[in-house]
C-alpha cells in the first residue's frame, strides 16, 4: 500500500532512480526504523504561549513517549490526542528523511488558540519501546487508548474535554474508540476512508499504473520496463493481498520490505461502514481533492453514517501529505512538495472547530 512513509527510503534521489525505487516498493507499508526525533525546540514568541512537556506512557507491553503541548494561559482548556497515519513514524509522523511535521505544526498552532495536545512516537519507532512490524491494529488501537486513560488519570482531564484528532489509519482508529469514550468533546479526521483496505489497495496500484503511463523521456521507459518486469504494479497488489491471505506469520518480506502483517490483516478485516455508524459524538472531516491515498468521495458515505453532528470539508488541490498539489494528482510530486508548509486552510479549519465546539468558550 502507498502509505505516510512510503517515500522515506528514496527521498533523496532523482529521477528515474526515484522512480524505480517508487516502483519496486510500491506494496510497502514500512521503512527503516531507525528512526530519531525531530527536535524542534520552541521560538521566543512560541514560549510566550505554550510549554512542551516529554512524558512515557504505560502501555500493554510497552512505554509510549510523548509530547504534551499545554497552553500558558487557562487551566480548562480542551486536549487533543493526535493519532498517526501508517507506517513507523514519530509523534510528529515523522522518519529521518521524510520531515512531514504534521502532529507538531498542529500542536504549535493549537496551543496559539488555547487548545492543549498530546502526540506520541508510535510502539516501537523513536523513543517509544516495543515491536511496530508485530503490533496488530488492534493492539495500535489500545496504544491510542493507553492515552486517554493517560489524559483521563495522570493528567485529570474530563472526557468532555477530550478530542481524537486520526490522520489517514488514525481516523478509523479514532472512529473506533470514540465510543469507547462517549463523553468525549469530539474527534477530526484528517483522510479519512470508508472503503475496504483491499479495495484501497487495488486503487491505490491502479493510480501507480497509470502515473507510470505519463511518464515521459528516460525516466518514464525505465519505470514502465519494471513495471513488466514485476509483472505490473496491479497484479504486484494482488500478489500482496493474496500472501496476507495465506500466510499467518506476522510480518513477513514482500518486495525487499518487511510488511507488518498482522496489522494489515486487521485492517483489511475491519467494517469501516460499522464503525463510523457507531460515532455519536461531533466530528470534523477534512480531505483532500487530489488524495489518491483516501479518495474524497467516501466523505459524503462517512458523513452520513455518523450519529452526530458533522462538519465536513474537502479542500482543493489538497493531498494526502496535508500540501496542496496544483497539477494533475500524481504520486511522484510528493518528494517535492512534502518540503511546503502545512496547509494552512486544514489549520485554520481545525482551530475554527474548535472555538466553535468549545462550550468555555
Amino acid at each position: 500500500m502507498i502509505t505516510d512513509d512510503f517515500f522515506a527510503p528514496f527521498k533523496r534521489l532523482k529521477g528515474w532512480e526515484f522512480r524505480l525505487q517508487a516502483v519496486l516498493l510500491l506494496a510497502c507499508w514500512s521503512s527503516s526504523l531507525a528512526i530519531a526525533i525531530d527536535e524542534q525546540s520552541l521560538d521566543e514568541s512560541q514560549k510566550q504561549t505554550m510549554i512542551e512537556r516529554e512524558v512515557q506512557i504505560p502501555a500493554k507491553g510497552a512505554t509510549l513517549a510523548g509530547t504534551l503541548t499545554l497552553p500558558t494561559s487557562g487551566d480548562d482548556y480542551p486536549v487533543c490526542l493526535m493519532i498517526h497515519g501508517s507506517g513507523p513514524v514519530d509523534r510528529d509522523e515523522n522518519i529521518p528523511v521524510q520531515k512531514l511535521n504534521v502532529f507538531n505544526t498542529i500542536a504549535h498552532r493549537l496551543a496559539e488558540n488555547g487548545v492543549g495536545s498530546l502526540r506520541y512516537d508510535k510502539r516501537g519507532c523513536a523513543e517509544s519501546t516495543g515491536d511496530y512490524y508485530r503490533t496488530s491494529h488492534q493492539g495500535f488501537v489500545e496504544d491510542a487508548s493507553a492515552c486517554i486513560d493517560f489524559l483521563l488519570g495522570g493528567q485529570q482531564v474530563s472526557a468532555d474535554r477530550v478530542v481524537l484528532l486520526g490522520h489517514s489509519e488514525g481516523t478509523i482508529i479514532s472512529a473506533e474508540l470514540a465510543p469507547r469514550y462517549p463523553e468525549l468533546m469530539g474527534i477530526i479526521l484528517l483522510a479519512p476512508f470508508v472503503q475496504p483496505l483491499e479495495q484501497i489497495l487495488i486503487n491505490q496500484a491502479e493510480h501507480m499504473d497509470q502515473a507510470s503511463k505519463e511518464l515521459t523521456g528516460v525516466s518514464g521507459i525505465t519505470t514502465r520496463a519494471i513495471f513488466r518486469l514485476g509483472g505490473g504494479a496491479i497484479a504486484g497488489q494482488e500478489r500482496l493481498i493474496k500472501k496476507l491471505k495465506t500466510n499467518n506469520a506476522p510480518t513477513f518480506r514482500f518486495l525487499f520490505r518487511k510488511i507488518p502483517a498482522d496489522s494489515l490483516r486487521g485492517l483489511m478485516k475491519l467494517d469501516p461502514p460499522a464503525i463510523y455508524a457507531n460515532v455519536q459524538c461531533p466530528t470534523l472531516i477534512i480531505a483532500g481533492e487530489k488524495d489518491i491515498q483516501c479518495d474524497p468521495v467516501d466523505v459524503a458515505t462517512i458523513e452520513s453514517l455518523i450519529q452526530a453532528k458533522t462538519e465536513s470539508h474537502i479542500i482543493p488541490d489538497l493531498t494526502h501529505i496535508l500540501r496542496r498539489d496544483p497539477g494533475a494528482p500524481n504520486i511522484f510530486h510528493y518528494p517535492k512538495i512534502m518540503n511546503d508548509p502545512l496547509d494552512e486552510e486544514v489549520l485554520g479549519l481545525i482551530v475554527e472547530w474548535f472555538k466553535k465546539s468549545d462550550p468555555e468558550k
